[in-house]
Parts: C-alpha cells; sequence; structure tokens
C-alpha cells in the first residue's frame, strides 16, 4: 500500500520448500517487481533454500547466504539450544557432538535444524565415529519415515494427515486436528451436515448467513500422545499462543509427503479418506493446503486411473 510508515515483509520459501514448485518461475518474477518498486523505507526479505536459488536465478540482487559455515558460531548454535531444552541429556554425547563440529568442514558443519533435531534425538546416538555422527545429523526421508513408521500405525496417521494440512509455515490449530480425527470428522462438510453446528451471523442485519462450527473437535488421549512423540522428537513444533502445530522443519515436511505416497495400492484408500476429511476442516488455509495435497497426490498417481479418479 501507499504510505510513509516504515514497513518490511518477510516472505520465507515462496519458491518451494525442498525442490522447486511448477510455480516458482512466476513467483520470482512477482518479487522481482515488488523488489525494484520498493521505496526506500519499505524493505522485502526472501528466504529461499540455497540449491533451489542457484537453479531458479543469477541476476544482480544480493542474496545473502545464511548458512552457517563457522565452526565457533556453529558450536555457539548447539549450546544455546541445548540450554533451551526442557529435558535430560547425555552430556558426554552432547560433547562428542560439539567435537564432531570442530573437526568438520564446509558442507559438513550442522544447520540449526539439523542441530535441534540432533538435541531432541541424542539418546538415540549409538556410535560416535565421524561418520556415523555425520549420517546421524544429515537427516533422509527414510531414516525420517522410518522414526514415525516404527513409532506404530497412529503415529504414521498423525504424521500424514499433518502433511495434508500443514508445513513448516502453514500451522494446523489443534481443534482441526481432532475434527478429523473424529467419528464426525469422517464426513465431508458438503455430505454430512450434522458433522456441524451452526452460529447466528454477526451481521444483525441478515438473519440467514451463518458459519459453522465443529460439533465434536477434542483430541483424544492417544491422539495427544503421539503429537508430543512427534514434539519430543524435534520433528513438529507446538505453539502455546495459537494451539496449534506445524513441521520443525522443511525436510521433515517433505518426509512427511512420502508416507502419502509410499503405501500399498491396497491401502490407498486410507489416504483417499484422509484426504477428504482434510479439506472439510474450517480454515480456510488448511483447507486450501488440503487441495494443494491432493493435486500432488493426483499426479503422483496419474497411472493408477481409479486411484487418480477418486481423488
Amino acid at each position: 500500500d501507499i504510505g510513509l510508515e516504515d514497513r518490511i515483509c518477510l516472505l520465507d520459501d515462496p519458491f518451494g520448500h525442498v525442490v522447486s514448485n511448477n510455480s516458482s518461475i512466476n513467483e520470482l518474477f512477482k518479487i522481482k517487481e515488488i523488489a525494484e518498486n520498493l521505496p526506500d523505507h519499505r524493505k522485502l526479505i526472501v528466504t529461499c533454500n540455497s540449491t533451489i536459488l542457484d537453479t531458479l536465478v543469477k541476476d544482480q540482487h544480493k542474496w545473502v547466504d545464511l548458512t552457517v559455515t563457522e565452526k565457533p558460531y556453529a558450536i555457539g548454535i548447539w549450546k544455546n539450544i541445548l540450554d533451551g531444552l526442557n529435558m535430560e541429556y547425555d552430556k558426554n554425547k552432547a560433547k562428542l557432538v560439539q567435537d564432531y563440529l570442530l573437526s568438520c568442514e564446509g558442507s559438513e558443519i550442522f544447520q540449526p535444524g539439523q542441530l535441534v533435531f540432533l538435541a531432541k534425538n541424542l539418546e538415540s546416538l549409538t556410535d560416535f565415529s565421524k561418520d556415523a555422527i555425520r549420517h546421524f545429523g544429515f537427516f533422509d526421508n527414510q531414516r525420517i519415515t522410518s522414526i514415525v513408521k516404527s513409532r506404530g500405525v497412529l503415529c504414521e496417521k498423525v504424521f500424514r494427515v499433518l502433511s495434508l494440512l500443514s508445513n513448516h509455515i502453514v500451522s494446523l490449530a489443534v481443534e482441526h486436528l481432532g475434527f478429523v480425527f473424529s467419528d464426525e470428522g469422517k464426513g465431508s462438510i458438503r455430505t454430512k451436515d450434522s458433522s456441524f453446528l451452526f452460529t447466528h451471523s454477526y451481521d444483525q442485519k441478515d438473519d440467514n448467513k451463518h458459519f459453522p462450527i465443529y460439533a465434536e473437535a477434542s483430541v483424544s488421549g492417544d491422539l495427544q500422545t503421539e503429537l508430543d512423540f512427534l514434539e519430543e522428537t524435534g520433528l513438529i513444533i507446538f505453539s502455546s499462543r495459537s494451539n496449534s502445530y506445524k513441521f520443525a522443519h522443511p525436510a521433515f515436511y517433505e518426509a512427511s509427503k512420502s508416507l502419502l505416497t509410499s503405501l500399498p495400492a491396497g491401502k490407498l484408500a486410507q489416504v483417499i479418506s484422509d484426504a477428504k476429511r482434510a479439506i472439510a476442516v474450517l480454515e480456510p488455509q488448511n483447507s486450501l493446503q488440503a487441495c494443494e495435497q491432493i493435486k500432488f497426490l493426483i499426479y503422483q498417481y496419474q497411472e493408477l486411473k481409479e486411484i487418480k479418479n477418486s481423488l
């Protein structure tokens, strides 16, 4: 808008998370246009995975690489993360990670998100060689999904539903998660009106306008236990301010998406059922996220005509 106030706008990962998305080039052109017309008292900050950035743009704009490359700085981050843990940890193992940071070079240095994951999973570190610590810290999809699957069927479903409705930017309020997992959540907003209660409009001039609320949206004890596990493992973050969850790192979000596409054909009906519930949530941003994921699934399963048509 046109105004005299000093303002800063932050765009977090507009080009995609781990790989660029189909609209990345269009987004880049839009951002360039905004940047070129910014007055001096307005600032635009754009964050992006450096690998994606290299494939998209090589221009005159100055991009500041925030990758941690200095050992003392990485060690300082590691100590701050340990100080902020609300749990006991093995100080000897923590010292081994610090020794690793002292001995590594360049791309071997762990980034903040990787250090948080390490801190919350130190007890799982059993091999203390440099190679083993490096492998443990540089998480990949297979390792993340293995942690979730080994926990059990409910944990896997929770992780999968979170991937349908949220990412590391868009959070999911507990009430929406409770609705999806409730018996009432098995229906769709378009096919099962009994899942919702309707409130009178705030517009006193129009009594015909109503907005639905959930008839049932509580989180069961078992569901909360799995959410607590995912949070303690460092895969998701809980915000008490908004009473919501989101993924702690883009890589964890990408790993969750792999759970949507790794089920055998006979079990894909569960993904379709989850997707139907997901698009029925009452928060537009989460419902839109679910629609984007369904579009992703249609592309992934385009060879399976029956699954594609169901989606």
